[in-house]
């Protein structure tokens, strides 16, 4: 009986024991993979979606925003369909004017400016401290007509900045 009750045991810590380890590589949030948005990103909670239609003028951009908010922290993917032709000097406005918007809107010092590629496409990764001692990190992406704009804005602090890195790193394009 000793025996039976030992085994028993010894099976279930095992099982508990696998099903632990298995569960270290998994992301922790929320996984959103939109093939028909061509990205996949771990957000830290559970994400809204939101599409609207922009017009200024003759000037017509659909968004799709995927968003979560935290008490002090947002953190959002946003994919803008470019109007007309895309070209690389329109893709290096959209990133000058994000960063000049982050630098003003925020009071914050540019503290690093990178490269980056993802999906075969390159892509510029901006983070910005702002005046109050937060964080703004934001990747942009060009493919296929659309502006794929993801960012993490936090209060400071080692977890909610932590939290802002992984966001960021996890995003790729498909």
């Amino acid at each position: 009986m000793k025996t039976m009750q030992y085994t028993l045991l010894s099976s279930i810590g095992l099982a508990v024991l696998l099903l632990l380890a298995g569960n270290c590589n998994q992301p922790s949030g929320t996984l959103v993979e939109r093939p028909d948005h061509g990205f996949r990103a771990v957000f830290p909670g559970p994400v809204a979606e939101k599409t609207e239609n922009i017009e200024a003028g003759e000037i017509r951009m659909d968004v799709v925003h995927f968003l979560h908010v935290r008490w002090d922290e947002q953190y959002e993917l946003s994919i803008n369909s470019l109007p007309g032709a895309s070209t690389a000097s329109g893709s290096e406005a959209a990133i000058r004017t994000t960063m000049e918007h982050m630098l003003q809107r925020y009071r914050g010092q540019l503290e690093s400016k990178k490269n980056v590629r993802s999906g075969g496409i390159e892509g510029r990764d901006i983070t910005v401290r702002t005046g109050g001692g937060g964080l703004i990190r934001t990747r942009l992406f060009e493919k296929d007509g659309k502006l794929y704009i993801a960012t993490a804005r936090v209060r400071g602090g080692e977890e909610m900045e932590g939290r802002a890195h992984r966001f960021i790193e996890s995003m790729e394009l498909l």
